[in-house]
């Protein structure tokens, strides 16, 4: 919708935050490879090797092939051409109770702040001309514990609901010249429109939910390219 050449490099499953401070032992939790930060890393260094050394590794529930495929094709991007980076996470660092921020740390990787942060204290010096958009999360389902689904802006999981969790990173986009797009709001799934544009898994739009999301992404940067 934009005219521009896009590569998707989504990794269905992954995190925003990691679950352990540092890679050292990758075995333990070979998702970590691929959280945001540490994708970022090796963006910056050329180096993909912890990502290779994870990928055999990888739970059962994700699909490596797929993995395999776009560490594999993000290794040949030239990333000083690309002109925008769009980071869009879904709300599994929320359900999955990763921590927002830690107070005494705000590089702690296993936050998503501390991701977020860690990765664009180098990026605007290795990559000056490269845009950022940081694209909040849609409207997804909880499930209790007694088997009943639970609107995540009401649902408090230890962090807050997921619009509080992600109040934090807004913060942190302004902080770095990073672009915020609320989707959250911006867009019409909800409780009252989560049948008509939710798949069955009560987090992941389907097609109509994805050019709603499409649309409203495009429509910004349509926007100030005109403007420009």
């Amino acid at each position: 919708q934009t005219g521009a050449t896009v590569y998707n490099c989504a990794l269905e499953g992954s995190y925003m935050a990691a679950l352990q401070p540092t890679v050292t032992n990758i075995e333990e939790n070979p998702l970590d490879a691929f959280s945001f930060f540490w994708i970022s890393d090796s963006i910056q260094t050329g180096n993909w090797d912890l990502q290779y050394k994870a990928l055999p590794l990888l739970p059962d529930n994700i699909d490596k092939k797929s993995y395999t495929e776009t560490i594999d094709f993000m290794k040949t991007i030239d990333y000083a051409s690309v002109d925008l980076l769009i980071i869009y996470y879904d709300g599994h660092d929320y359900l999955n109770r990763n921590p927002i921020a830690n107070p005494t740390n705000i590089y702690d990787v296993t936050t998503m702040e501390g991701s977020f942060t860690g990765c664009f204290e180098r990026y605007p010096i290795n990559y000056p001309n490269m845009q950022a958009m940081l694209i909040s999360p849609t409207f997804c389902y909880v499930t209790t514990e007694d088997g009943k689904l639970e609107g995540c802006d009401l649902a408090d999981l230890g962090h807050g609901n997921l619009p509080t969790c992600m109040t934090t990173l807004q913060t942190q986009a302004q902080n770095y010249g990073v672009s915020y797009v609320d989707n959250f709001y911006g867009i019409k799934i909800n409780a009252e429109t989560a049948d008509k544009y939710l798949l069955n898994d009560a987090i992941t739009p389907n097609d109509e939910g994805r050019i709603m999301i499409a649309e409203r992404i495009s429509g910004f940067i349509n926007a100030r390219i005109i403007k420009e």
